[in-house]
């Protein structure tokens, strides 16, 4: 009776977490802005989950990782905090080195809790080595090339404490850094760890009332002040352009994620064709649901970027408007593709990789049809392919009904094509107002040239009844003032 109970048990067990082969372990949606608020509407799965990286298929086991990095040549890197090691792997996860000990100026030396780590162009691995306050180079050996140690600088003042969390390294050498308890900014440094200055302050630069009361408030105040109309950054990414994606893994904030362009300023585009304005994650909540917790980024093909979500374990794609175009992954059901506590996310030939803190593990996210069919038309569309895009974006429409930036994207290919009265129906059904009145605009010049001799007849056929009929009204008159002259 035992083994019998036990292996229903174990029955049960499977049936509620083997999922069938395509089958996605958690609900996918896409939005819906109504003339009553916004709605989730359910969408077919654009990410389902592939093979899982742990301990076994590693062949090292992680005790805290906290950050995930895939270099140009597509080789991946994690840096585990727990453990105080950085551990690089080969395109297919077969581990190439540990950076745990090394030898620096003839002595032994290790790392104490990384949490941070990039490649830069050259090959070269950075490392952040958090509790140890340094910035550490290696090269593509793991070996030791230089350390950066706490910038000096006077905007810094002498009471500067540097942990340095993530970091980004780009195309000329400038060191972008994400620094905890430090709310000016990201940290920019030179390759020699020359302080350069903040990048990105997460608050508006204060005025002369803020300034006078700055200037009379204790340290404690300050500190507090601070606190308050500033937030931390919690991750940084480079894109293919050189400009800077961040986040702020705060669920209250209006904008957590940013993109900076050279002098700091947030030119992320938010513009969605159906009017929702935010890119935070989920825009739906309620009670017992928690607002999104943005904690990594990265852009993959066609200026596509994804947000990691770790509140609810989701990731968020997004195109360079805003739009959300798909989303998927989950939080805590036990199942593969769902997660603990994902804390970082890396894109390698539209495949996703998710690093899960708690979980110790990496699990890759194969895009499906539904997706490669997104990437093929907003890649024919930006290449001028609007034949090519048309058709993409249509077999979208018939697939998800719901999915506003397909019918938007059909109308921009028609109107392209000149298609102006087309457009004007897609346009419609994506209620973008904007490029209806565009497309009517263009309709009703091609309707007026094309049919300008019909019109020109009928306007002068028209101006000849009127001038007749004036002429027989005042005719009447005439005859009839003539009349009761007369009489």
């Amino acid at each position: 009776m035992k083994k019998w109970f036990a292996a229903s048990l174990a029955l049960l067990f499977v049936l509620l977490t083997v999922l069938p082969a395509g089958a996605a372990p958690y609900r996918t949606y896409t939005y819906v802005n109504a003339s009553d608020g916004v709605y989730a509407v359910d969408a077919p799965a654009a990410y389902i989950p592939g093979e899982t990286f742990d301990a076994r298929r590693l062949g090292v086991t992680l005790e805290q990782p906290e950050d995930l990095y895939c270099d140009e040549n597509g080789c991946f890197y994690i840096a585990d905090k727990g453990g105080n090691a950085v551990y690089a792997f080969d395109r297919d996860w077969h581990l190439r080195y540990t950076v745990a000990t090394f030898d620096n100026g003839g002595e032994e030396d290790s790392l104490s809790g990384p949490e941070g780590l990039c490649v830069d162009s050259t090959g070269r691995l950075w490392i952040a080595d958090t509790e140890n306050s340094r910035l550490l180079c290696f090269d593509r050996n793991g070996r030791l090339q230089k350390e950066l140690g706490t910038p000096v600088s006077p905007l810094l003042g002498d009471e500067f404490s540097f942990f340095p969390s993530k970091l980004v390294v780009d195309e000329v050498d400038r060191i972008f850094v994400v620094c905890r308890n430090v709310y000016d900014g990201l940290v920019q440094l030179t390759v020699d760890g020359q302080f350069v200055g903040f990048v990105g302050s997460n608050f508006a630069t204060s005025n002369w009332y803020e300034q006078f009361w700055q200037s009379i408030m204790t340290e404690e105040q300050r500190q507090k002040r601070l606190a308050f109309i500033a937030m931390e950054y919690a991750n940084i990414a480079l894109d293919r352009s050189g400009f800077l994606y961040v986040v702020t893994a705060v669920s209250d904030v209006t904008d957590p994620i940013r993109r900076l362009n050279p002098s700091g300023g947030d030119v992320l585009i938010r513009n969605a064709v159906n009017g929702i304005k935010s890119v935070c994650g989920d825009l739906v909540t309620g009670d017992g649901i928690l607002k999104s917790s943005i904690v990594d980024i990265a852009e993959g093909d066609t200026g596509i970027y994804y947000a990691l979500d770790a509140a609810r374990g989701r990731v968020f794609a997004y195109d360079e408007d805003g739009n959300m175009l798909f989303v998927f992954g989950g939080i805590n059901t036990y199942q593969q593709g769902t997660f603990l506590q994902p804390c970082s996310l890396v894109i390698r030939d539209e495949v996703v990789y998710v690093l899960d803190r708690d979980a110790r593990s990496v699990t890759a996210f194969t895009p499906t049809a539904y997706a490669e069919t997104i990437y093929r038309a907003v890649r024919s569309y930006r290449q001028s392919d609007y034949e090519n895009s048309l058709l993409l974006w249509e077999d979208l429409l018939q697939k998800n009904g719901n999915f506003d930036l397909a019918y938007d994207k059909a109308g921009l290919a028609l109107y392209r094509m000149g298609q102006y009265r087309q457009a004007m129906d897609r346009f419609s059904a994506a209620n973008d107002r904007e490029n209806y009145s565009l497309a009517m605009n263009k309709y009703r010049k091609e309707w007026i040239d094309e049919h300008f001799t019909l019109c020109a007849a009928a306007t002068g056929g028209l101006i000849v009844l009127i001038a007749a009929a004036r002429l027989i009204a005042r005719r009447r008159k005439s005859r009839g003032e003539r009349s009761n002259g007369n009489g």
